[in-house]
């Protein structure tokens, strides 16, 4: 790693103070999950360095190797098996169609996963489009329905300039970018100056992580936690005029709209304030993350010692960061359930637990319920009842 002097904040390029916390042997992918639990348990692992901007309150995982991180067909953090998912999904497009008249227009989306966003965007009433994700299946679905779909096996970039969509999406992805200054500038050069092209990004508020001290956030794959005076700099610094940016999910993401610009405006986000509160809240964090997870690992150790069995619910990156980081509850726990099909059948990295649908629970008996992601504990507990297990629910926290 290079010297502190040396390293910069990749948002607003000013040099970095050194480290407020660091992690090291943590696992580096939630997306991809193994085929085999061998495989799963010699799953990559490497360093979290974690460092605070002062000037625009961006915190990053500054150790953070991109060769440790991979993108192929396997790789699948979609919620839209959530019904509740859809529906907020849903509304965000009915907003966008709206206020920005996109009925019959064109839309890009950079990362589209599986195409679900776009698919909805279709049936809301955009003609046409455009999706670029390496990870997109390769089962000769990626163009149809009469032309109005067409999705690239590749990661977006400047050479795509000659598209010109009148609407550009990139949903869950900016945290992931190691450099997004570079990857919004590059974003801003193919959109050009079309003074109604519209870019429209959502993405975790991922100061949350230290306001709120939700330790589960801290991952290797998500190494950029935005806030917003620092996710408002960003697209102000690459060329966009923010027009909005909405807290979504109870307040755990963001979207921002935006238009390019010449001489975009400074956003009312980007106080001082904001930043400083930002600071503060990293102060007492890695204290903090120490207690959390003795706390967790000393309920999972009595769960052992009483012989219960618990399955978490929710197979993402808040479940695989409690397994790799309470003991108690890597020995403790077998099965972990969730609703999205592409990830049943396939194991947790590094502590090898096996994904199962959620009707596997009623054969498995658990005594108790662990619910890994609190945005979508009503709807999971209202599972629950309906598999008949009545069983202790608790939701991380």
């Amino acid at each position: 790693m290079n010297a502190t002097s040396q390293v910069r904040c990749p948002v607003c390029t000013t040099r970095a103070p050194p480290p407020f916390f660091t992690k090291s042997g943590v696992p580096t992918q939630c997306g991809c999950l193994a085929p085999t639990r061998e495989l799963a348990l010699a799953a990559p692992r490497g360093d979290i360095t974690l460092r605070h901007c002062t000037e625009c309150g961006h915190i990053w995982n500054s150790s953070f190797d991109p060769a440790l991180v991979g993108f192929d067909a396997s790789y699948d953090l979609s919620q839209f098996y959530s019904p509740s998912y859809r529906r907020y999904a849903a509304s965000s497009i009915d907003r966008l169609m709206r206020r920005y008249e996109l009925r019959s227009r064109t839309a890009l989306e950079i990362a589209c996963g599986k195409g679900d966003f776009l698919q909805m965007m279709l049936d809301a009433g955009v003609g046409r489009v455009i999706g670029f994700d390496p990870t997109y299946p390769d089962d000769g679905g990626a163009a149809g329905d009469g032309g109005r779909v067409s999705i690239r096996r590749e990661m977006y970039g400047r050479v795509h300039s000659d598209l010109h969509p009148d609407i550009v999406v990139c949903r869950g992805c900016l945290q992931y970018i190691p450099e997004p200054r570079t990857f919004m500038a590059n974003v801003r050069e193919t959109v050009g100056d079309a003074p109604d092209a519209l870019v429209y990004f959502e993405t975790s508020n991922s100061a949350l992580a230290f306001r709120d001290k939700v330790i589960w956030y801290v991952m290797y794959e998500a190494g950029c936690f935005f806030s917003a005076p620092s996710l408002a700099r960003l697209f102000r610094e690459t060329g966009f005029e923010v027009l909005d940016m909405i807290p979504v999910l109870e307040g755990a993401h963001f979207e921002v709209e935006s238009r390019p610009s010449r001489v975009p405006s400074r956003h009312v986000l980007e106080s001082r304030e904001a930043v400083a509160a930002i600071g503060r809240d990293i102060e007492d964090f890695p204290p903090l993350y120490a207690a959390s997870t003795d706390s967790w690992n000393g309920r999972f150790a009595r769960y052992r010692r009483e012989r219960k069995r618990v399955a978490l619910w929710a197979a993402g990156m808040r479940a695989i960061s409690l397994l790799g980081n309470c003991p108690e509850a890597a020995a403790g726990v077998e099965v972990v359930a969730d609703v999205n099909v592409r990830r049943q059948g396939r194991f947790l990295p590094v502590t090898g637990q096996p994904v199962v649908s959620p009707d596997a629970l009623a054969v498995y008996h658990p005594d108790v319920i662990v619910c890994t992601n609190p945005t979508y504990a009503l709807e999971i507990s209202s599972q629950v009842a309906a598999l008949g297990l009545a069983c202790e629910f608790v939701v991380l926290k």
